[in-house]
């Protein structure tokens, strides 16, 4: 289950990197919740709850950092074409530095209102992707993040701790599905925990911007599509009604997947301005999976802060 950050698609990564001291060389550079990346935040930039990065209004720069990956695989696909074929209009890919290793910049149009600046940078042992989206008219807002995200720097032995940094909780005595690790901005879950195989049912939990201005059914589909392994997905039943009174929505269906064909489970679910994906991908007794799927996201509810 890996896959490649395009246009809002995100990619299973590697840690490495930047000790402390070098990290903080940078004047005003801070760390990222949840990730090992350090950056100079832009002016009126902020840590926001449940978002992996900062966010100013409108404008959000987001950060996608864990295990697993290589840039210059990634790199490969960080191409016009791919940009294209998720319906965005490429208006400047080019290869930069970032943070003394190598990276790629693309900026991209997502609709007449809205633009995104994407890098990717690493080595052959990690990568990570910056994301910023903001209103296509405010070209302050863009050149301040752009300045920040080329400006940014890796720091390898950080510890990220992503789970705790989440704005929700689940009640795991009730299904067999416990946390097993967080890699890219994604925590997982898989039967007692254990470690990720090809073979193995898990749950993906992503967290993606919520507003008004965008229905649950899209941001279904934009998670979904952070799968490009899975081909000609096909629903058999979509509800929309609140879970624990949380506005939420839920798919399920079939896919390919290398091959095989997979039963693919969605929540996706509301808390504040953000919303949480919960993407369940199963090979084998699919309608008992399924059940323990829904065992583990329907216990979703808002984290309870300590006093």
């Amino acid at each position: 289950m890996r896959a490649f950050i395009g246009v809002s698609v995100a990619v299973w990564l590697v840690g490495g990197g930047l000790m402390p001291a070098q990290a903080q060389q940078a004047a005003g550079a801070q760390p990222v919740a949840g990730t090992h990346v350090w950056l100079v935040p832009p002016a009126g930039f902020t840590p926001a709850p449940g978002l992996t990065g900062l966010r100013s209004g409108a404008a959000v720069l987001q950060v996608f950092d864990g295990q697993g990956g290589n840039y210059y695989r990634q790199a490969g696909s960080f191409t016009a074409t791919r940009f294209a074929a998720r319906g965005g209009q490429v208006l400047e890919l080019q290869d930069v530095s970032a943070g003394s290793y190598p990276g790629r910049l693309a900026r991209v149009r997502q609709s007449g209102t809205q633009e995104t600046t994407q890098v990717l940078f690493g080595d052959s042992t990690f990568a990570v992707l910056l994301e910023a989206r903001y209103p296509a008219s405010d070209t302050a807002t863009a050149t301040a993040l752009r300045r920040s995200m080329l400006g940014a720097r890796y720091q390898k032995n950080a510890d990220s701790n992503s789970q705790s940094a989440t704005i929700f909780q689940f009640d795991e005595d009730k299904t067999p599905f416990q946390f097993a690790q967080a890699e890219a901005g994604t925590l997982y879950y898989t039967p007692k925990g254990q470690p990720r195989a090809e073979n193995t049912p898990t749950v993906a939990v992503r967290l993606a911007d919520y507003n008004l201005g965008i229905t649950l059914a899209d941001i279904s589909q934009q998670m979904l599509q952070r799968y490009p392994a899975l081909r000609g997905y096909t629903v058999r039943k979509l509800s929309s009604a609140k879970v624990n009174d949380l506005l939420t929505y839920e798919t399920e269906g079939f896919a390919q997947l290398n091959g095989q064909r997979v039963l693919v489970y969605q929540q996706v679910s509301v808390i504040g301005n953000t919303a949480v994906s919960m993407v369940g991908i199963a090979q084998a007794e699919v309608e008992n999976t399924l059940t323990q799927f829904k065992d583990l996201t329907h216990t979703i509810t808002p984290k309870r802060r300590k006093p």
